[in-house]
């Protein structure tokens, strides 16, 4: 398991990680949905954080019934 801690991630990489500890689950739209509530973000800069974040070890996904990522 991921301990919030010991960790040296950038702003936007604890925004995203905030919001998967508190959805528990949350695909790439779920996440933008609540980022763009306090700023302006694109799709594929989301994706793409989430997916070195996943590179990392930090996130685990798979793909749901649809195709789309779910971490």
């Amino acid at each position: 398991m991921f301990s919030k801690q010991n960790h040296n991630l950038g702003k936007l990489e604890k925004e995203i990680m905030e919001i998967i500890w508190k959805c528990e689950k949350a695909t790439v739209r779920r996440v933008l949905e609540q980022i763009q509530k306090k700023r302006g973000a694109a799709y594929t800069t989301i994706m793409t954080i989430m997916s070195r974040l996943h590179a990392k070890g930090l996130l685990n996904r798979r793909q749901d019934d649809g195709g789309a990522y779910l971490y």
